[in-house]
């Protein structure tokens, strides 16, 4: 854990790597547009987009195939 602490303290350039968060309307879908501030204010994300499924909660293939 200490040697993985050093690693993310000198690692701290910005992430170029697009990142889609898509969660259900009923589970993590509400949380993930603070979680896309987060990781763009604290972690470097250039780019986080998020999509919430409406109706869905956690196996979103089998809750909303389309």
């Amino acid at each position: 854990m200490p040697a993985n602490a050093y690693f993310n303290a000198e690692h701290t350039e910005p992430i170029d790597v697009p990142l889609f968060l898509v969660g259900g309307e009923h589970l993590f879908g509400p949380i993930f547009p603070t979680l896309a501030d987060s990781l763009h204010a604290n972690y470097g994300w250039a780019a986080v987009q998020v999509h919430i499924i409406d109706g869905a909660m956690h196996y979103l293939v089998e809750e909303r195939p389309d």
